[in-house]
């Protein structure tokens, strides 16, 4: 067995270490357990609460892929991460991460980072009188991303958090980003970002008008494009 630890902040190693070896911190918390298990805790090193995210193993072909050709999902949550906070979009401070290895075979990776305080997923908003508020904030979001031609293949409902912060401004925190496209400018790819983001069309349709008056494209190109998408998947 072979070990890739990647970390700026020494304090964390031991942690990192301990995963490696398929241990979770004895406080660890469960968030999500799924196909992929997350849990947060408390890092008394760092001072502050951790979110760990431990991604299954995979099948025996992509054993061999992530083992020799491909970074794994957290290698790429790491440093999609980082290239994102650069550049002005905000997600959790990416701390470190685990890639484990048997021989040629790639095993568990764990994704370590920020645990975000306060925040909902935007699947909580329709109907509620902030809705608009928050599409508005989104819609910035995504226009932005697709302006520095970025597509984030899970921009879904789960995965856009929002926050309202003192000054009655929205926060929105992009989280699941391992599964994104740098350099993608093709319009109609980008607008399946409308296919996942809300169950509903008429906050579907708010919130394309939103995007196409902050992206400077007619709504009469973006509506279209921006139902076909939520259709694609209703």
């Amino acid at each position: 067995m072979s070990v890739k630890i990647h970390t700026e902040l020494d304090e964390l190693r031991p942690l990192l270490r301990q995963l490696s070896e398929g241990q979770l911190p004895a406080d660890a918390v469960d968030v999500y357990q799924g196909r992929n298990h997350v849990v947060k805790c408390f890092s008394k090193e760092l001072g502050r609460e951790i979110n760990i995210k431990c991604f299954h193993i995979p099948h025996i072909i992509n054993q061999i892929v992530y083992g020799t050709f491909r970074d794994s999902k957290a290698r790429r949550a790491y440093f999609h991460a980082e290239r994102l906070r650069r550049v002005g979009f905000h997600t959790p401070e990416p701390l470190g991460f685990v890639e484990v290895m048997r021989g040629p075979l790639f095993g568990r990776s764990y994704f370590v980072s920020e645990q975000l305080q306060g925040y909902n997923d935007v699947r909580q908003i329709h109907g509620k009188g902030i809705c608009h508020n928050v599409l508005d904030a989104v819609a910035q979001v995504m226009a932005e991303l697709h302006r520095k031609e970025v597509w984030m293949k899970d921009f879904s409902q789960g995965n856009v958090l929002y926050r309202r912060e003192p000054d009655g401004s929205f926060d929105i925190q992009l989280v699941d980003i391992n599964r994104m496209r740098f350099d993608e400018n093709r319009r109609k790819f980008l607008m399946l970002n409308f296919s996942t983001i809300t169950d509903y069309l008429d906050d579907l349709e708010y919130l394309a008008n939103a995007y196409s008056k902050v992206i400077g494209i007619p709504p009469a190109i973006v509506l279209p494009l921006a139902r076909a998408a939520f259709r694609s998947r209703h």
